[in-house]
């Protein structure tokens, strides 16, 4: 789950600067509206999807994303800060703490200071460095600052974004999606079916393969194949017809970075020149 600034706190000292975070597999806290001493710090947006495990595991990785419809719904808090009176968890012990409040973070995810989801390794001159890929990291040193009492550096080390991603691009692809997304989870759709049936059928017979089945039920798994073989071919088209639109983008920005230097370079030069002729045709005259 990758979350944007605009679902960042901007009120919070350790998140004020953060651009873009990454959660593995978040889990959420629900705040209630009575207890003012939890705050948000991290949320999803009010447009959210949820996929169970159950459906990741009978479904392949290009079904699930082609049925990934986000609904509305209400946000997720992924990170809270707790400042404030805190209910002891032995109630019951003798040993009761004098002292209940505390200030604290919690994050709805184990993973997400992971290396794998934080930072990537970089060759620089035959050594190893370390390059962050989002400001996970960042919100960590932040938190524990923050709880240490020294926010020196708060304000100063997320104040750039390590992504700089082509957002023409992203969004025009995500728009592309949407536009076929139907018509590829129809496809998708079909071809499961197509290759359920199949599996089926050799479950059934015990059969290895489709060489093992005798010739009426060989001739039925062979037009299963036969009728799944036009909906790829549509799938694929699809799918190449939404990749030539990126391309076809990606092109044009290329050949606008290209040219448009030379092109300032020759209108300013002309402009100057024009400029020139104009002060010279004008000292003559004066002459």
């Amino acid at each position: 789950m990758q979350i944007g600034p605009n679902n960042i706190s901007k009120e919070h000292p350790v998140s004020i600067a953060l651009n873009r975070l990454l959660f593995a597999e978040a889990g959420h806290f629900e705040i209630d509206e009575s207890n003012k001493s939890v705050h948000p710090v991290v949320s999803t947006s009010t447009q959210t999807a949820e996929l169970y495990k159950r459906e990741i595991k009978l479904n392949e990785a290009n079904v699930l994303a082609a049925n990934f419809s986000p609904e509305t719904n209400p946000p997720r808090n992924l990170v809270v800060y707790m400042d404030g009176e805190v209910k002891p968890a032995l109630v019951e012990s003798s040993k009761m703490p004098t002292n209940t409040k505390a200030s604290f973070f919690a994050v709805g995810d184990a993973d997400w200071i992971y290396n794998g989801y934080s930072m990537t390794e970089a060759q620089v001159g035959g050594t190893t460095m370390p390059r962050p890929i989002n400001d996970n990291f960042s919100l960590f040193l932040n938190m524990v600052e923050y709880l240490t009492g020294d926010d020196r550096l708060l304000a100063i080390r997320s104040n750039g974004n390590p992504i700089r991603p082509f957002k023409k691009v992203e969004d025009m692809l995500s728009e592309t999606r949407q536009i076929y997304r139907e018509r590829e989870a129809e496809y998708l759709s079909q071809i499961s079916k197509a290759e359920t049936s199949i599996a089926e059928v050799l479950q059934m017979t015990g059969a290895a393969n489709r060489e093992q089945l005798p010739n009426d039920l060989r001739q039925q798994v062979m037009q299963l194949q036969a009728l799944a073989y036009p909906i790829k071919r549509n799938l694929r088209a699809l799918r190449q017809e939404m990749r030539e639109r990126v391309d076809t983008l990606f092109r044009n920005i290329i050949i606008f970075n290209i040219a448009f230097g030379p092109l300032v370079v020759v209108g300013v030069s002309a402009l100057l020149r024009k400029m020139r002729r104009k002060q010279e045709r004008q000292s003559k005259i004066f002459a």
